[in-house]
């Protein structure tokens, strides 16, 4: 019966609503199958089993389902004219009161082991209550102790193994449901993570303008320029933020968009110039070709500012960082080169996953979005990295159709 109600019942929906039910009901089956089921008759005697589905039952649901069942087997005893009749009422009502008042208050705050030995007991201290209650067999009880010992002794076991069974599956079903809690909280985790670490882009690009604009010496045009940045890159702060939260809605290449790379590579070596200064970095750009591209212009910029402030991050000592665009014959190219720390091999193969960084405080969601953002746009992504001289990123993009055709 437990193996039943495990594969067709356990953990179904209409299972946890109604689990006390379908428990009192298998219980109750249970019983039915063991009463039509008995052990052959020994002196006058018959061994039943019906107080072990009574026990389990009682024991797993509750109060009430141990009330129903002790009615059941009242009705089943009188409606079979048992001669033991009078006895195993008595048996059952005290099994019941056991059950009620000394078992089910504090059975289910036990350890599994204990859950085991305790309803392992129970069934031979009922059985001694049993031969109290026939005191006029005693005779023959004794002379075939070897028989009833037997008899106690497997009951108690089938009872021993039907909690470890019991026990084990509610075990397994708490850590399965607790690991697709973590699981979620891993994966919320990861997302806030995420959404601090892009967002923090571009309110350190915004902070380092504002820093500036404390220049008395900075010119009005100089001052509406950084003004005038500040507000994109906060902008783009928002913009990401709303990415984050449709993120369920898959992200697609924008046909017909085309963008002028050069003059995104301007825009963001504009932008990251304040993170520069303030690590003693110099960026360089330089474009051989004119190069067009199709797609989310905002999340490219994402994509080149994370690896740009990587880089810059990486020159502890500061040092050049360059941005190289050109033209091959079937690709654009946008190569990202800075003089840093550089890599090993290791460390360039766990980039890109979560939680896997080279800094002290990173996430490592920055690259994880940036592999997004580069496989959404039809692209793919090359490192080059030697421990202490340096890392490139190379990005390779198609060129937009139209441009390509003019070609």
């Amino acid at each position: 019966m437990i193996f039943i109600y495990i594969l067709f019942l356990h953990e179904r929906k209409i299972e946890r609503a109604h689990r006390k039910l379908f428990i009192g009901l298998f219980a109750f089956l249970a019983i039915i199958i063991c009463k039509q089921f008995q052990t052959p008759i020994f002196f006058g005697w018959i061994f039943e089993w019906k107080y072990i589905p009574f026990l389990l039952g009682s024991m797993y649901g509750g109060r009430k389902v141990a009330a129903s069942l002790f009615s059941w087997i009242t009705i089943l005893n009188i409606y079979s004219g048992s001669e033991h009749m009078v006895s195993s009422l008595i048996i059952s009502s005290i099994m019941l009161l056991t059950i009620l008042f000394l078992l089910l208050p504090y059975y289910h705050q036990q350890s599994k082991l204990k859950k085991v030995i305790l309803l392992m007991v129970a069934p031979i201290f009922f059985s001694g209550i049993t031969i109290i209650f026939n005191i006029s067999v005693m005779t023959d009880i004794l002379e075939n102790f070897g028989l009833f010992f037997m008899f106690g002794l497997v009951e108690a076991i089938s009872v021993g193994l039907i909690v470890f069974i019991i026990e084990f599956i509610r075990e397994s079903t708490i850590i399965k449901e607790e690991y697709f809690e973590s699981d979620k909280l891993r994966v919320v985790s990861e997302l806030a993570a995420s959404v601090s670490h892009e967002v923090k882009n571009p309110l350190t690009v915004t902070r380092g303008f504002i820093q500036l604009l404390h220049d008395p010496k900075l010119d009005a045009n100089k001052k509406a320029e950084f003004l005038q940045l500040s507000l994109q890159e906060l902008d783009r702060a928002q913009e990401i933020i709303t990415d984050y939260l449709n993120l369920a809605k898959p992200s697609s290449i924008v046909e017909g968009q085309t963008h002028n790379l050069n003059l995104e590579i301007e825009y963001i070596a504009k932008v990251m110039k304040p993170l520069a200064l303030l690590q003693g970095v110099e960026i360089v750009t330089i474009a051989k070709n004119e190069c067009f591209i199709s797609g989310d212009c905002q999340k490219l910029r994402q994509c080149l500012i994370n690896i740009v402030k990587n880089g810059i991050e990486a020159m502890v000592n500061g040092g050049v960082l360059t941005i190289q665009l050109f033209l091959t014959t079937d690709e654009i190219v946008i190569s990202i080169h800075d003089t840093g720390v550089g890599m090993s091999k290791k460390q360039i193969e766990s980039l890109g996953t979560a939680f896997q960084t080279t800094k002290e405080h990173g996430t490592g969601l920055g690259l994880m979005v940036v592999n997004n953002i580069v496989r959404i746009m039809g692209g793919s992504i090359e490192i080059e990295s030697i421990e202490g001289k340096g890392t490139i990123f190379k990005l390779f993009f198609p060129q937009a159709r139209q441009h390509k055709d003019k070609k």
